[in-house]
């Protein structure tokens, strides 16, 4: 049953009104179809660290690439022979909605000549553009599924918790339950023209049709037998969002909370940060992520043994992505969830760092995120004591600082990794002062 809301249509905030005034176009599969003159060729592009395009190669045995890197090549169809076996061969890209010219959103043809409504998305405020995330979302998913819950939303995407449609006769306790990622789809065309590494990457489907979808999803699928990272259920690609369905890690009873305290799931489940118009939709569900192991009073939420359950499991997920030559690029206290019995699961798998050889991996310029000193490595510490803009109480602190720093992103993964461990053991991070800061001080002073 279609859900009915109740709107004032002088609020601004109206989800109708919102619709009309601000989404237009965006809600449907309407496209902007490029000539054949205007395609972008892509072979003299450097793929070599991107994963999708060297995956192809590596699960082909007689390759030179899987001759070369044979452990790699054995891994990627291993796990790939596995997550086909799982689902009988059913496709994972699933959206057969054509647009304007009846190509797919998710076939190469779209991808290389298309591009979708992405400018007027980014011109909506920040509430119009979560609610779109939310509403224009493949009919064919909507068909399948009810948004009923509003998880978090990151700086590219929104994850929304859903169920399937009511089946005759179950309870809703019997439903299938789901984490909806819904983010901006830009398409091959318009990542060429941006001068930035595609969203979008290949995929060979198992019977045989090549569709692309986002990077994150395809590194789901090789990992679709590990019990550290989401399981990926489908993907679909409709004009200008790109769905992710896969498992959740929320507990609707919010019985995940208990064993460690409920208060600080009260901030969550009151007002929070929340857009108006999200919040009124889709009650909050909270991720019980790895921010909920530290506390204002600083005192250790975990025990040694339970502890060491969360490291080892979080050094499990790093394996099995280095297995496949990947690391992680955004390990923090947000990207890892647990249960109610502290079981981790690795996400946000959209920033990653690939290669086949070590020097693939090193960066000489270091990217700085102010508010992040929690994580902040020795050698970045140093190099910011050469630099005094950052000292002037003019310069901006919001922006991301740059510093010349030559690091393998290996060691920076697990370098953020271990201030997680040392903080939920510790009950502070390693740059942190061990005493709780007084309500009473003044940070201006």
């Amino acid at each position: 049953m279609a859900e009915q809301i109740s709107v004032d249509p002088q609020d601004p905030y109206a989800f109708d009104y919102i619709l009309g005034r601000d989404l237009g176009a965006i809600k449907g599969n309407h496209t902007l179809h490029r000539p054949v003159s205007q395609i972008r060729q892509f072979q003299y592009k450097d793929y070599s660290h991107i994963f999708a395009y060297n995956a192809q190669d590596l699960l082909d045995p007689s390759s030179r690439l899987s001759q070369r890197y044979p452990q790699v090549s054995q891994v990627l169809r291993e796990r790939l022979g596995l997550a086909f076996g799982k689902r009988n061969n059913e496709e994972f890209s699933r959206c057969n909605c054509g647009d304007d010219s009846g190509h797919r959103c998710d076939s190469e043809v779209f991808q290389r000549r298309n591009s979708t409504s992405y400018h007027d998305f980014i011109c909506l405020s920040a509430e119009g553009r979560t609610t779109a995330k939310a509403v224009c979302l493949c009919p064919d998913l909507k068909s399948r599924v009810q948004v009923y819950g509003f998880i978090g939303a990151g700086t590219f995407g929104a994850t929304f918790i859903a169920r399937e449609r009511d089946a005759a006769g179950a309870s809703l306790e019997n439903l299938e339950q789901y984490a909806i990622k819904s983010q901006v789809h830009t398409t091959q065309w318009m990542d060429s023209v941006s001068g930035v590494n595609s969203q979008m990457v290949p995929f060979c489907e198992a019977s045989g049709e090549t569709r692309y979808m986002p990077e994150e999803a395809l590194l789901l699928i090789y990992l679709d037998d590990s019990k550290r990272f989401p399981r990926l259920d489908s993907v679909y690609t409709h004009g200008m969002l790109t769905a992710i369905l896969m498992t959740p890690c929320v507990d609707p009873s919010y019985e995940a909370i208990s064993i460690i305290n409920e208060d600080y799931f009260n901030r969550i489940k009151s007002n929070g940060n929340i857009p108006p118009r999200i919040r009124k939709r889709y009650p909050p569900f909270p991720a019980f992520d790895g921010s909920y192991l530290m506390s204002t009073t600083k005192e250790p939420q975990l025990g040694e043994i339970e502890g060491c359950k969360v490291a080892s499991q979080l050094v499990q997920a790093m394996i099995e992505l280095a297995d496949m030559n990947v690391c992680h690029a955004d390990m923090s206290v947000t990207n890892y969830l647990m249960d109610q019995n502290l079981n981790v699961q690795l996400i946000d798998l959209g920033m990653i760092h690939f290669s086949l050889h070590k020097s693939g991996f090193m960066r000489e310029i270091d990217h700085f995120i102010p508010y992040h000193e929690y994580q902040m490595m020795p050698e970045r510490a140093i190099e910011l004591e050469k630099y005094d803009t950052w000292r002037d109480p003019c310069h901006d602190d919001v922006a991301i600082e740059e510093v010349y720093l030559p690091l393998d992103q290996r060691d920076v993964c697990l370098w953020k990794y271990s201030t997680i461990v040392y903080g939920f053991l510790h009950g502070f991070w390693p740059w942190d002062e061990p005493e709780p800061v007084p309500k009473s001080l003044n940070w201006h002073e």
